[in-house]
C-alpha cells in the first residue's frame, strides 16, 4: 500500500470517529449533562461545567435542577444578578417539592449574602413550607432574625445618643443666649444712666480737707460780737507793734563807741 492510499485511510478513519463522537453526543441526555456538570463543580472546573449546563438546557429548557445547577456555577462566579435569574428559572420549572424548596432555599441564601434580609427570610419561609423538617432554613431564619434585633438596638442607641446630645446642643444653645441677654441688659443706657445718678446722688468725700470757717453775716452781729471783734483787732494790732519794736531794737546800733 502506498502512501496516498495509507493517507486517504487515515482521514476516512478520522471522519468516521468524528461521525460517531457527534452521534454519541448527540444522544447524550441533559440528564447526564446535567451529572457531568455537577462532578465538573466538585471538580472546581466551573467554565467545564456551565459549558455542560448550558448545553443540557439546548436539550431541556424546562428542567429545574440544570437552571438550579447553573445559578450556582454563576454564584461561584460572582454574577450574583445572573444567579437569581438561573434560581427563578428553577423555582418557575419546579415540579417537586423538592426542586421548589431547592430554589427557594439557594434563592434565601444568595439574599442573605447580598444582605437583603426581609427579602432572605420570605424566601426561607417559603422554602419551610415546602420542607418544615430543614434544620438548615430553621438556623439560618434564627440568625437573620438576631442580626435584625441587633441592628434596631444598634438604631436605638444611635438614637438615643443623638438625642441626649441634641438636648444637650439645646440647653448649651439656651445657657449661651440667656448669658447674652444678661450681658445686653447690664449694657442698656438706661441703667448706665441710673448708675451714674445713684453715684451723683452720693454725698461728696472731702478727705482730710479742712472744713471752711462759718462766715457771719452783718445782720447776725449783736452789740457784744461787735465789741469782741473790735477787741481782737487791737489785740492784733497791738502784737504787730509789739513784734516791730523789738526788731527795731534788735538792729539798733550801740551809742557808745568803745
Amino acid at each position: 500500500m502506498n502512501n496516498k492510499m495509507k493517507t486517504l485511510l487515515t482521514i476516512f478513519i478520522l471522519l468516521s470517529t468524528l461521525s460517531a463522537q457527534a452521534a454519541a453526543d448527540k444522544n447524550i441526555s441533559a440528564v447526564e449533562l446535567n451529572n457531568q456538570a455537577v462532578q465538573e463543580i466538585l471538580k472546581d472546573t466551573l467554565p467545564v461545567a456551565q459549558d455542560h449546563l448550558i448545553q443540557a438546557l439546548g436539550k431541556s429548557p424546562e428542567n429545574s435542577s440544570v437552571h438550579l445547577n447553573l445559578g450556582l456555577v454563576l454564584e461561584k462566579n460572582n454574577q450574583a444578578e445572573k444567579a437569581q435569574a438561573s434560581y427563578e428559572q428553577a423555582l418557575k420549572f419546579a415540579k417537586t417539592p423538592t426542586e421548589k424548596f431547592n430554589a427557594l432555599f439557594d434563592l434565601g441564601q444568595l439574599s442573605q449574602k447580598g444582605k437583603k434580609t426581609d427579602e432572605a427570610l420570605n424566601y426561607y419561609q417559603q422554602a419551610l413550607n415546602e420542607d418544615p423538617q430543614s434544620k438548615e432554613t430553621k438556623i439560618n431564619i434564627e440568625l437573620l432574625m438576631k442580626q435584625q434585633e441587633q441592628q434596631k438596638d444598634k438604631k436605638g442607641d444611635q438614637g438615643d445618643q443623638k438625642q441626649q446630645q441634641q438636648n444637650k446642643d439645646n440647653k448649651d444653645n439656651k445657657d449661651q443666649n440667656k448669658d447674652q441677654k444678661d450681658k445686653k441688659d447690664q449694657d442698656k443706657p438706661g441703667d448706665q444712666d441710673k448708675q451714674n445718678q445713684q453715684k451723683k446722688d452720693q454725698p461728696k468725700q472731702y478727705g482730710h480737707q479742712q472744713a471752711p470757717k462759718p462766715q457771719f453775716k452783718s445782720d447776725q452781729l449783736n452789740q457784744a460780737d461787735v465789741n469782741k471783734i473790735l477787741g481782737e483787732i487791737k489785740q492784733q494790732e497791738q502784737r504787730i507793734r509789739t513784734d516791730y519794736n523789738r526788731k527795731e531794737v534788735k538792729e539798733r546800733p550801740n551809742d557808745k563807741d568803745w
